[in-house]
């Protein structure tokens, strides 16, 4: 059994600091059962019980932030009252204004808590009483019977946007990664590499020659992406299970989906318009689907309510298979803006660092104006720094500088003197970013971000030039 408990609270003036308040806070009600909310004991520091413990951000625009350590206070020995107090970083970091409504979430699954935190506009959401708290039971269900009372946002839905902007990341923090399938589209995909077919497979035959077991080669039906997904969804109705498609548009999805795409249409998240399964693939879901379940009833196929279809796509690989309308329409579509990542990653070159949302703020109005698109620009993890929080030399020139010169620089004009060697005075060629044992030039990288106007933040150099 699984257990959903939720507390809603409007913020006061006092909560968010604009009363001539100094903490900023949450304060809760004092029916508030951190009992039943934590799940746990809370521990006992004298003059207060506390319960420290982190939470992942839901709020929009940050589902792909860090997780928040939040600390829970029960001043039980003085006024009783119930607190998460020093929330200024994050009611600062979430724009978080008097009135805004917070939600406390703790989703029990299989007896493990995991906690969530909200903020809200409110504009977005009205509550009556200004707070309150209830509890989701989650029962189980049918294990052949498709439960039809489940509300969801979206069953099939697409992210999309640049380059780095985090939309793989976005899909891992909703899915439960062992309940997921996943699958990745390109040219050469086609019906039977999505969903099945008979292959060559090789097969013991029990006979023993020389001291080794002879092998014949023998046909049997093999599952792929799409049919692994389908038979644990309806083998296990009561859990949700995910099918992630990476870069959805870079296969041809009417030769891929084929028949499928009709399961698209869904009431309640079950499939409208059940499709006749073949006879291969009849008897192969008839073998491994429960007796009666209805994913294979009078040899039909149809999506249940627990299977979940998430894609990705990048905008700016959008000519390689245009999607068509009609299969558009049967998805939901998640803009992920390019934003500020907030880990606080640097460039080194030279002995410098530079702030890498600097350049991406530098370097994005160049891309938009070479190409009049905002398709190619660069998403805050297109390069990804290492342990040390440091995106080096080599890997900026391999992925940033290489990205910008092939699919860029190649067929569009820059403006400026952003792409002239001031060493030459010659064209900044991509050549020019390596010494002739192929290592990255770190001359030519400080020279580019120099000549982008990006600021040498930190560094040995730096720190040398601050100080003559």
């Amino acid at each position: 059994m699984n257990k959903s408990i939720f507390y809603y609270k409007q913020l006061t003036a006092a909560e968010v600091g604009t009363k001539g308040t100094h903490e900023i806070y949450v304060r809760l009600s004092n029916n508030f059962d951190t009992d039943d909310f934590f799940q746990c004991e809370l521990s006992d520091n004298g003059e207060v019980l506390e319960y420290t413990f982190q939470a992942k951000n839901l709020t929009e625009g940050h589902e792909d932030d860090d997780l928040v350590t939040l600390r829970f206070v029960y001043f039980v020995k003085s006024n009783h009252e119930k607190r998460i107090p020093s929330l200024g970083d994050l009611f600062k970091k979430n724009d978080v204004t008097e009135g805004d409504v917070v939600r406390l979430e703790n989703r029990m699954i299989d007896n493990k808590s995991n906690f969530y935190i909200t903020f809200i506009k409110p504009g977005d959401i009205q509550i009556h009483p200004n707070q309150f708290y209830y509890s989701i039971i989650e029962s189980q269900k049918d294990n052949n019977k498709v439960n039809c009372n489940k509300a969801v946002n979206s069953y099939q839905t697409i992210y999309f946007g640049a380059p780095g902007t985090g939309k793989s990341h976005r899909i891992n923090s909703i899915v439960d990664k062992d309940n997921c399938v996943r699958t990745t589209f390109h040219p050469d995909s086609d019906y039977s590499a999505f969903v099945g077919a008979y292959k060559p497979t090789m097969e013991k035959t029990g006979v023993i020659r020389n001291g080794k077991e002879e092998t014949k080669i023998s046909y049997t039906f093999v599952p792929q992406a799409f049919l692994k997904a389908y038979i644990a969804a309806w083998t296990k109705l009561e859990v949700d299970f995910y099918l992630v498609i990476e870069e959805i548009n870079r296969g041809n999805c009417a030769q891929i989906f084929g028949d499928l795409f009709q399961l698209l249409d869904r009431k309640d998240g079950v499939s409208e318009y059940p499709i006749k399964a073949d006879n291969d693939l009849c008897t192969y879901l008839e073998d491994k689907l429960p007796k009666g379940c209805e994913g294979i009833e009078n040899g039909e196929l149809k999506l249940p309510n627990n299977l979940y279809i998430f894609a990705t796509m990048n905008t700016s690989d959008q000519s390689l298979f245009p999607i068509d309308s009609a299969f558009k329409r049967r998805w939901d579509w998640k803009y992920i803006p390019i934003r500020n990542g907030n880990k606080e990653w640097k460039i080194s070159a030279g002995g410098y660092e530079y702030d890498w949302w600097k350049f991406i703020e530098k370097i994005n109005p160049v891309i938009g104006d070479a190409t009049e698109s905002e398709d190619k620009k660069l998403g805050y993890f297109f390069a990804k720094a290492g342990n040390d929080n440091i995106i080096s030399t080599e890997k900026f020139v391999s992925k940033v500088i290489f990205y910008l010169y092939n699919d860029v620089f190649k067929d569009n004009e820059v403006d400026g003197e952003l792409l002239i060697d001031n060493d030459t005075n010659k064209p900044l060629t991509f050549e020019s970013f390596f010494n002739n044992d192929g290592s990255a030039k770190e001359s030519k990288v400080v020279m580019f971000l120099d000549k982008l106007g990006v600021e040498k933040v930190s560094g040995k150099k730096a720190e040398d030039e601050a100080n003559e």
